[in-house]
């Protein structure tokens, strides 16, 4: 492999990684932040279990 294809192949890892990383992790931040959100009332399980 000489210099180009190198610099071609890690452009390419570097597209793909940046095109999957950033809309999976603002998916999680929005995920995130209506889980967290959400009123939990006395009387729910969910809020029983965690506290």
């Amino acid at each position: 492999m000489d210099v180009v294809m190198l610099s071609r192949l890690q452009f390419a890892a570097a597209t793909m990684f940046h095109f999957l990383f950033v809309p999976v992790v603002l998916a999680y931040q929005i995920y995130a932040y209506k889980l967290f959100s959400v009123k939990v009332t006395e009387d729910d399980l969910a809020h029983k279990i965690m506290y």
